[in-house]
């Protein structure tokens, strides 16, 4: 299963009749975000024996240099946070989305990562990161990024803001049908 929030997921698994075997989250353990581990979700998916397959550990592009594309749901206050972390790790002369991969592979209790890349050489250099590990300058800065920008603002993350978005849009174009009924299209 995939796709939902992860209370959403929790709900779908406790009352469904059919047996899931796989949990696949994104974005949900990133230096920004590590709701996987600090709900009680891996707990409950680990009693029903369901594996927990993570994806996206640079947050669509959040966290990278390239920054993230601009369909990209997240929020302006994260956004600043991810930027603030950006200037950060080029201080220090190293890439902010190597960082963030290297957090997620640390973690020992979540064994599947997907990570997508545009180019051969990008996941050339994905392998080697989790082959390799972080180094004891790379750990020191990944200890900063969270401790210090990250952590003190909780799981960023921007469930449930594209639905709020969507429903907000569609009462705006309805409103305006009502109020406008002769310019149907006056909304697209």
């Amino acid at each position: 299963m995939t796709g939902y929030p992860l209370a959403v997921q929790k709900e779908i698994i406790e009352k469904s009749s059919v047996k899931i075997d796989t949990s696949l989250s994104y974005c949900h353990y990133t230096l920004h975000d590590r709701s996987l581990v600090t709900s009680d979700y891996m707990t409950f998916m680990k009693s029903r024996g369901i594996d927990v397959l993570n994806a996206s550990p640079i947050s669509m592009g959040l966290l990278s240099s390239q920054g993230p594309q601009t369909w990209h749901p997240a929020p302006e206050f994260l956004r600043s946070v991810c930027q603030e972390a950006l200037q950060y790790c080029q201080d220090q002369g190293v890439d902010l989305a190597r960082m963030a991969l290297l957090f997620t592979l640390e973690n020992e209790d979540i064994p599947t990562t997907f990570v997508s890349t545009p180019s051969r050489d990008m996941m050339l250099q994905n392998i080697a990161c989790a082959e390799q590990g972080a180094t004891p300058q790379e750990k020191a800065i990944i200890d900063h990024l969270f401790h210090h920008i990250f952590k003190q603002h909780g799981d960023l993350g921007w469930e449930g803001l594209e639905v709020l978005n969507y429903w907000t849009n569609l009462g705006k174009a309805l409103t305006l049908q009502q109020l406008y009924p002769s310019h149907a299209n006056i909304s697209q």
